[in-house]
């Protein structure tokens, strides 16, 4: 549940992250996560930032 809310946060923040290699990593893991939602949520973030 954490790293679906963390992956909220680095969609609204985006743009002003700068190391966005790792946020790109970090969420592209989560499309193994068990949780349908987190899945859902790193599907969602890697279509438009991806």
């Amino acid at each position: 549940m954490a790293l679906g809310q963390t992956i909220d946060s680095f969609d609204q923040f985006f743009t002003q992250i700068e190391d966005k290699g790792a946020v790109i990593a970090l969420v592209q893991r989560q499309l193994q996560n068990t949780r349908n939602a987190t899945r859902k949520k790193a599907e969602r973030f890697l279509k438009k930032w991806g």
